[in-house]
């Protein structure tokens, strides 16, 4: 019978850094590690839930807190993230290198991104979680069913599950076989997608300074933590594809307002 595992995913954006990390381990696994990390957000001084972006601006739940402080709590929940058996994927890319691959002068947003769908960092990441986790594991010679649990994001995920759900139709069963259900939750009331916001927003600190951080380093000593650039295969044909675009849509744009006006039904749509 095959085993059952759950990642649990968050995303963090900033200094042109976009990321998206997960862990992934079994249902006991993620029970205890849920009871530690309550432990741990209940012990003084203590805090409702962790954000790694609260942690960082001092604010909220870290409101008033010293620096000292705010580094020993982080510490003690990574802790608990090195105590429990899981591993890790990060997945990535520069932000500027998204917007100025899609960026046109002729064409606004809309119209690129009805034609070329992913255009932001989190699309790419979104497929690439899944299809790294399966990879990784199976590296590992872990052949587990593995349900997703995304932190609950407005828009852009149901776009993607959408899609995702769409290649499924046609994905081989080899790959089909590992991949459980996709959902989106929040990370205030989650607690895995906590741990899932604190190595994302570290990660993302540590390739911004471009010098090891303490706490991920930890992270990486107690697991294994793949990384891979969240680029599609086809990202260097975009200026071609988007040239074509440009070519097509404004023809189209006139020739439907012909066709209303006209009354050329078979044309509207």
């Amino acid at each position: 019978m095959m085993i059952k595992n759950t990642a649990f995913v968050d995303e963090t954006e900033g200094g042109d850094v976009f990321l998206m990390a997960a862990w992934v381990s079994d249902v006991d696994t993620w029970e205890a590690f849920t009871e530690a990390w309550q432990d741990t957000l209940d012990s003084a001084p203590t805090i409702k839930y962790f954000k790694h972006s609260e942690a960082m601006a001092a604010i909220e739940n870290f409101a008033h807190w010293e620096r000292p402080a705010i580094d020993d709590k982080m510490s003690r929940l990574v802790d608990v993230i090195c105590a429990h058996e899981m591993s890790g994927l990060v997945a990535g890319a520069r932000v500027s290198t998204y917007t100025e691959a899609f960026r046109s002068d002729i064409l606004g947003e809309k119209q690129v991104k009805s034609v070329l769908k992913l255009t932001h960092p989190y699309h790419t990441c979104f497929f690439s979680i899944p299809k790294g986790i399966i990879q990784f594991q199976k590296e590992r010679g872990v052949d587990a069913k593995v349900d997703f649990v995304f932190d609950r994001q407005d828009g852009m995920f149901l776009e993607c599950k959408i899609l995702f759900e769409e290649m499924m139709k046609i994905l081989p069963e080899e790959i089909l076989r590992n991949i459980g259900t996709i959902i989106d939750q929040s990370d205030e009331d989650v607690l895995p997608l906590q741990a899932a916001d604190l190595l994302a927003g570290q990660m993302r600190q540590e390739i911004i300074s471009g010098h090891r951080d303490k706490h991920v380093e930890r992270m990486r000593i107690a697991h294994d933590i793949g990384n891979t650039a969240a680029y599609p295969p086809w990202f260097k044909e975009i200026p071609e594809m988007k040239a074509a675009i440009e070519r097509v849509i404004p023809w189209l744009t006139q020739y439907r307002k012909l066709a209303k006006i006209y009354g050329w039904d078979d044309l509207k749509d």
